[in-house]
């Protein structure tokens, strides 16, 4: 999977090309992995359906729950 795919794409490519937003490439790859996940008959589906539909991050955490995670911490790294 590669931004040229994601070009040359019979229906993402013209989205593509009228969205500036998506040619940062990671924009731009991540509706290719949406559109490649929906697509039946992609060979990288599977592996995408595979994946954990949710990643908890820290920069996504409250300030409770991060303040929890830092006391969960060793001394001297609970910053």
């Amino acid at each position: 999977l590669n931004i040229e795919k994601l070009r040359d794409h019979h229906w993402l490519g013209p989205i593509y090309a009228d969205t500036p937003q998506l040619h940062d490439s990671i924009g731009g790859l991540a509706v290719l992995l949406l559109a490649e996940a929906l697509n039946a008959t992609s060979e990288f589906r599977p592996y995408l359906c595979s994946l954990p539909t949710l990643v908890p991050l820290p920069v996504f955490y409250s300030p409770g729950k991060l303040e929890r995670v830092k006391l969960d911490l060793p001394p001297g790294e609970q910053g």
